[in-house]
Formats: C-alpha cells, sequence, structure tokens
C-alpha cells in the first residue's frame, strides 16, 4: 500500500475516514475491502482501471493512499510526499513451471541456484528483496 505522507498511514485502522484507490478486478481489491469490513473501518474506496491510474490519483491528492501489488512498486520512485507503508496484506506464493516435456534440468538448475543465493547473506536474491519489499 501507498499513501500521502500526510495521512500518516501505518495500520489499516489509520485508514478511518480516507480514500484509498484500488484497481478494478484484481484480487488486491477484495482481500482489501473483506479486511477493512472485517475491522469496520469506514473508508472510502475509488475504483481504476490500472495500477499507474491508481498513482496519479494519488500524486494528484485525489484519494490518500493506493492498493498496489508490492512487486509493482519495485522498480518505482514515488515523488516526495508519498510513501510505502507498512501495511502488507495477501501475500502470494511466487512458482517457477515449464511446459511439459521439458528439460528436467531446467527447474534443477532454478532450485539449486536459488538455494545457493538464499543460504548467502548480500546475495543478488537478498538484494532484490530489499529493493522490492524495503526488507
Amino acid at each position: 500500500m501507498v499513501a500521502a505522507e500526510r495521512v500518516k498511514i501505518n495500520t489499516f485502522l489509520d485508514l478511518s475516514g480516507h480514500t484509498a484507490g484500488v484497481v478494478q478486478g484484481d484480487p488486491y481489491n477484495e482481500a482489501f475491502r473483506s479486511i477493512i469490513a472485517n475491522l469496520n473501518v469506514q473508508c472510502q474506496f475509488v475504483e481504476f482501471s490500472s495500477y499507474e491510474q491508481v498513482l496519479e490519483a494519488l500524486h494528484h491528492g485525489w484519494i490518500d493512499a493506493g492498493v498496489l501489488d508490492h512487486l509493482k512498486l519495485g522498480g518505482v520512485t514515488l515523488p516526495d510526499g508519498e510513501v510505502i507503508t507498512p501495511i502488507i496484506f495477501s501475500p502470494v506464493t511466487l512458482r517457477v513451471a515449464q511446459p511439459e516435456g521439458s528439460d528436467p534440468r531446467f527447474l534443477e538448475a532454478v532450485d539449486y541456484h536459488l538455494a545457493r543465493l538464499k543460504k548467502t547473506p548480500g546475495s543478488a536474491y537478498y538484494q532484490l528483496l530489499e529493493k522490492f519489499f524495503d526488507k
């Protein structure tokens, strides 16, 4: 989630009385609305057709926060006055697949190299985690 720095959003409860931009048909839209409803937070939703439109609306001050895919934010430099909030929800598992009948050594190589990267502090794996998830 991204927010205007002026609103200080650190938890779902901080969204009370604010507007949040969401993308129509996005699975995070549904998950976010469900969490907000379960917490009984009074938040107004504004739907957009893309993450880019959510960011533009946030930049212009039309909304206070925006629900975005964290992977989309990895390469985005936010303008002054906009921040990535500590709110992360609805995590997903990423998997690598290949067509049936393909050489199994490909997935074996992916598994091997990923395991090595995870065992090495400061590796490209951890650099990307820091870039994309600010960890």
